[in-house]
């Protein structure tokens, strides 16, 4: 079998490098094919791609050019009824006729909405493409935008010191650094051309306000405003969308179509006047318009440009990621633009909803049709009077009411979102496809009520559905958020004008950048650069008019237009070979890369890339793996757990493997998950009919369905013989609110530590090195420790083999040598948090770093190697709130640990064997599970289900930790004989399972304590103190998660812990025996837990009383670590768990 499988890996590394040979060559014909096939036809200016995005549910339908416009049925009767607003039909159906496609199919447009977290979700993945997309840049202004770029994605996380809320933001460190760094870098420049009244004269009163205000204060700022054009990083298009549309030119009618005009006239002087404008097709130019029908007169020849627009319409063409919304302000005075600034406090607001306008649009008039004068305190009016009085009863309202309905009318937008900010009432937005301003980095969700337009029958249910909690801590937000809402004539920080700007100077930096790479360096345009008809010829202008003039003047223009054409196609020629070859390259390092593990690897593979030291100790090393042969200590290959381990995706439950026939049921229509207590072959009501398909035999395996005539359907899971868990069907809930799927108990564990001991699943080195000899050596010495039945230091029974771990913990003290990685940068890496509920990964990293007996500073002597990263840390830097999604935590990790790959041989070596982390955080196990699955991990959240492998990976005790100076605070509990409380409990109701225990033992049993959340303050937390230390057991059930915080909480106060958590693997599982000091009950038995508790005699309970006061040192942790305690434990399990993972080269 030895000598079969040199062969067999040979073979299949053969073939796998024939499928990378035959893909790369594939693909490079298919590249080759396009490339050649699809030249450019036009050499002298190439057009952008104009493109015309249309949203349909998370489709763009993306049209050449070429296409011509939307068909929209009787157009003109749409512009009479919308009274020359632009309808767009709201978020009903528009049509758009794709090219090429010969059916002619319509497609519908807008026709459901798009949430708030597709939006947000589309931003990110644009900003990520860019980041992998990005073309390389050959100007000194593309690299300081490059340079913004890298600074704002990898920064540190900042403290807000500017009057923030952390709360407002979606992530308020990158947005300090991208604002920072715009008042530092950002350059405009404002094109001259144009002529008033369309351009350079700003309209500062009105709905359109927004843009006249930002006009007249960008033109005369002087801290990013410059002269010479060559230093900008953006350009300014200085007109005015309502001046443009109210303005007749040439006594020719109003159209769009005229409209386009005028402004393909205007792009066309400035890309003649200015090399800039054809350099990158406009991506490098802005435009700030509030008239409905800006996003569609700009859209054909300005649609390359970042768009700041009023109507942001997501279903109408506006871009994520390179168009940015602008609030529409509705400014009365342009003397005080913040007139009547503020609101009533909450308890002043008596209205709960007001809404009053005209009646624009679809939605509005549905509005007023369920709600006006249906409810006293739901103020849904029309159209008010335009004098003074109705406008100060206006005002009034918005002041008084706790919601502002901001419906939208002709248009997605509504300047009653940015009004209801400026009274201090929280806006309740209702505009399918509306994209709210800043959204990019402002957390909209934290001080807004977003409702669909199909909802709007249920508005009164989902407003009186908010707690006044969370009411109050909205309007709380409102007022904070205030400041960026608000125009000033003298601009300051933060304010409407900044926020703007800044939204377009981030956008230009991360946007979507589709373009073609610059076509020359900024400061050397070439001649080829302008259009044909530009070049002027060279020459005496007296000779223009003589014959030789005439025939000179035709040469130079035939020679321009033909030489131009071939000199670019020269150029193209270039770049397709080029770029040829670089795909080819690519393809195939990045094949090489998939199949092998990281990008290092075949320089790590040779015995010259700083490994030679490894190979001198080769025959001793033989010598070694013979003697563990001798000793059967031989690993084998691989293996699966079989019979242990039940798939997590099996739909048989090991809660279901029980001998009884006899369930229990209770009402099934309360909730999805209860246990029941009606017997199901007696009890059943008239009512639910049980499936007679399944015989009393089935029913112990298998899950027993229930149906009721109402058509309400249930699954009744068996647990014993006396209860099952009730199941229904109506709604899909998260995994943590639902029981496992399957479930190992604690002497399965056993067994599973005990295959594994004997066979590794840890990656075999590629080379061999003098660290694995000593590891080798330090395993037989442990394998063949004398038996000890008692120590003095340590207390036997409550340890699996005393004598193998102190023989192991002295080989540690003496041997075991970490490297620590100095790489990356706080706070997620070397920032340890020692307070609080994952104190105990902080703990672990500050005594590590700290440390001088273990650490060393040259890797090549380390026998393991720290990740030092916070898990806790990581989620608080780069989650992304109310988002749902973890994926950008699980790319971190990815790219720090492929960068140790590529910078270090170590990972390259063992795989990641011989490394290791410490995460206390819940979602470690998901964070590290692909790209660090071989090191070992430490995590809190050590459920078998879920990842965690037993025999590897370590379980690391959950503290809660009240006082970094002081961690042992507390620390004790009362004797035996002073501990009246049978059991106690007291927690949050997190997960299914508390709910289940308090249902069965929350005031039931004087003995038993179970409690519920317990109130806030010192008090409180002194009372659960002293209850615990005045308890014989501590209930420490499971919650969102396996883990728990009490079981240390409880050996802390010297509490027998009683662990119901099922699939939970106990802290230092390798080497403790928790039979010794604890008591585990299934989660199935909660029904039982007085009878079990009670079953425990006092003699039994007295010595698992004094297990825990002798287990107890192990679990604290001490400023100076000292010997066996909890920093030691850890770091042993991590030292023992690699001794019998190692294998022999």
């Amino acid at each position: 079998m030895e000598t079969r499988r040199p062969f067999q890996r040979l073979c299949r590394v053969q073939i796998q490098r024939l499928l990378v040979l035959v893909i790369t060559l594939v693909v490079a014909l298919i590249v080759l094919s396009q490339l050649t096939a699809s030249p450019y036809k036009n050499y002298t200016a190439i057009p952008s791609p104009i493109t015309k995005g249309v949203l349909v549910h998370k489709v763009a339908i993306y049209n050449d050019s070429s296409i011509p416009q939307e068909d929209t049925p009787n157009e003109s009767k749409v512009e009479e009824r919308c009274q020359g607003h632009d309808c767009n039909y709201g978020s009903l159906v528009s049509k758009v006729t794709s090219k090429g496609n010969n059916s002619g199919q319509n497609v519908a447009v807008g026709s459901k909405p798009t949430r708030l977290a597709y939006m947000i979700s589309v931003l990110e993945s644009a900003h990520f493409n860019t980041t992998l997309n990005r073309k390389k840049k050959d100007t000194a202004i593309e690299r300081q935008l490059q340079h913004a770029r890298i600074h704002i994605e990898t920064g540190p996380t900042l403290k807000s010191n500017e009057g923030l809320h952390v709360s407002l933001y979606r992530n308020i460190s990158r947005f300090l650094r991208s604002y920072k760094l715009m008042e530092e870098t950002l350059k405009v420049y404002i094109y001259k051309e144009g002529i008033k009244p369309i351009y350079h004269d700003p309209k500062l009163r009105g709905i359109y306000a927004s843009e006249g205000w930002f006009m007249k204060l960008m033109e005369k700022n002087r801290n990013f405003v410059v002269k010479d054009p060559k230093k900008a990083h953006l350009f300014y298009l200085p007109f005015s969308s309502l001046k443009l549309r109210l303005t007749p030119q040439d006594h020719t009618p109003q159209s769009r179509k005229n409209l386009e005009l005028h402004l393909k006239n205007y792009t066309n002087l400035i890309s003649r006047k200015y090399p800039f404008w054809n350099r990158t097709n406009g991506a490098d130019h802005f435009l700030v318009a509030c008239h409905d029908w800006a996003m569609k007169i700009t859209r054909e020849h300005m649609g390359n440009c970042i768009r700041s627009l009023c109507n942001s319409n997501l279903a109408g063409g506006f871009t994520i990621g390179k168009d940015t919304t602008l609030p529409a302000t509705y400014i009365r005075t342009a003397e005080d633009p913040v007139k009547d600034l503020g609101g009533n406090p909450p308890l002043e607001r008596p209205i709960l909803a007001f809404f009053a306008g005209g009646m624009h649009g679809n939605l509005r008039p549905v509005l007023l049709r369920q709600w006006q004068g249906k409810e006293p305190d739901m103020k849904i009016i029309g159209p008010m009077a335009r004098d003074d009085e109705s406008k100060a009863k206006y005002r009034t309202y918005m002041k008084s009411s706790k919601y502002c309905i901001c419906a939208r009318g002709y248009e997605v937008f509504t300047p009653r979102i940015v009004e209801s900010i400026y009274y201090e009432c929280v806006p309740v937005i209702i505009s399918d496809n509306y994209v709210p301003p800043f959204f990019e980095f402002l957390d909209w969700e934290g001080f807004s009520v977003f409702v669909l337009e199909k909802d709007v029958g249920n508005l009164n249910g989902i407003l009186r559905g908010i707690s006044d909690e969370k009411y109050r801590e909205m309007w709380r937000r409102v007022k904070m958020v205030q400041r960026h809402f608000i125009w000033h004539k003298k601009p300051v920080k933060f304010d409407l004008f900044h926020m703007i700007l800044h939204s377009i100077w981030n956008n230009r930096i991360n946007g979507k950048n589709n373009q073609p790479r610059p076509r020359y360096s900024r400061g050397r345009p070439e001649f080829d650069t302008l259009p044909k008809e530009q070049v002027e010829p060279k020459g005496d202008p007296g000779e223009n008019f003589t014959t030789q003039g005439l025939a000179r003047r035709n040469y130079q223009s035939h020679m321009k237009r033909y030489a131009l054409p071939f000199h670019f196609v020269r150029q193209i020629d270039t770049r397709r070979w080029l770029l040829i070859v670089a795909l080819v390259a690519s393809i195939h390092l990045f094949c090489q890369t998939r199949m092998l593990p990281y990008g290092t690897v075949l320089l790590s593979l040779l015995p010259g890339h700083d490994n030679t030291s490894y190979f001198t100790h080769i025959s001793t090393f033989s010598t070694l793996k013979h003697e563990l042969q001798e000793d059967n200590l031989e690993f084998e290959e691989d293996i699966e757990l079989g019979e242990v381990f039940t798939e997590e995706s099996s739909d048989q439950s090991a809660q279901n493997q029980v001998e009884s026939g006899r369930f229990v049921v209770e009402d099934l229509g309360e909730s999805r998950h209860e246990l029941l207590s009606v017997d199901l072959s007696t009890n059943l009501p008239d009512t639910v009919s049980v499936n007679s398909s399944i015989s009393n035999k089935e029913v112990n395996p298998n899950v027993l369905e229930a149906k009721s005539m109402a058509g309400f359907q249930a699954r009744i899971l068996p647990i014993n013989e006396k209860y099952a868990l009730f199941q229904s069907d109506d709604t899909k809930k998260m995994k943590c609110l639902m029981p496992p799927k399957s479930v190992m108990y604690n002497d399965q564990m056993n067994r599973l530590l005990v295959r594994h001991r004997t066979s590794s699943r840890a990656m075999r080195p590629r080379w061999s090195s003098p660290r694995d000899q000593e590891i080798l050596a330090s395993k037989i010495q442990i394998t063949k420790a004398p038996s000890q039945i008692t120590d003095k230091e340590l207390y036997a029974p409550v340890f699996r083999n005393v004598s193998m771990f102190k023989r192991s913990y002295e080989l540690m003290e003496r041997t075991l040598k970490v490297y620590v990685y100095k790489d990356g940068e706080k706070p997620i890496f070397h920032q340890p948090i020692l307070k609080g509920l994952y104190a105990s990964e902080g703990w672990f990293m500050k005594l590590m770093e700290g440390n001088k007996r273990f650490v060393v500073k040259d890797p090549l002597k380390a026998h393991l190697f720290y990740m030092p990263f916070s898990a806790r840390m990581l989620e608080h830097s780069l989650y992304v709130r109310n988002s749902h999604n973890r994926t950008n935590l699980r790319q971190f990790l990815k790219i720090y640990s492929e960068k140790i790959a590529a910078k270090y041989p170590f990972w390259n070596r063992t795989g990641g064997a011989d490394h290791f982390l410490v995460a206390c955080h819940d979602w470690a196990p998901y964070e590290t599970r692909h790209h660090m699955e071989h090191c070992m991990k430490a995590l809190c959240n050590a459920d078998v289900t879920a990842g965690f492998k037993i025999g590897r990976d370590v379980s690391l005790p959950e503290c809660y930790v009240r006082s970094a100076r002081n961690p042992l605070r507390d620390l004790g509990g009362k004797p035996p004989s002073d501990r009246h409380i049978l059991a106690f409990y007291a927690g949050n109701i997190h997960g299914y399972l508390r709910k289940i225990l308090l249902e069965y033992w929350n005031h039931k049993d004087p003995d038993m304590k179970i409690l519920g959340p317990m109130p806030p303050g010192v008090a409180s937390k002194m009372t659960y103190i002293e209850h615990m230390k005045s308890s014989k057991f501590c209930i420490c059930p499971k919650g969102y998660e396996v883990n728990s915080p009490r079981v240390v909480e409880a050996i802390f106060y010297e509490c027998v812990p009683v662990i119901i958590s099922d699939n939970f693997v106990p802290p230092f599982f390798e080497v403790l025996n928790w039979d010794g000091f604890s008591v585990i009950i299934a989660e199935k038995d909660i029904p039982d837990l007085k009878n079990i508790l009670m079953g425990i005699s006092e003699e039994r309970y007295r010595e698992l009383q004094y297990g825990v006061r002798k287990v107890q040192r192990h679990f604290l942790w001490h400023v100076k670590p000292v010997r066996y305690d909890l920093f030691h434990m850890v770091l042993h399990s991590i030292w023992y768990n690699r001794v019998f993972q190692i294998k022999p080269r």
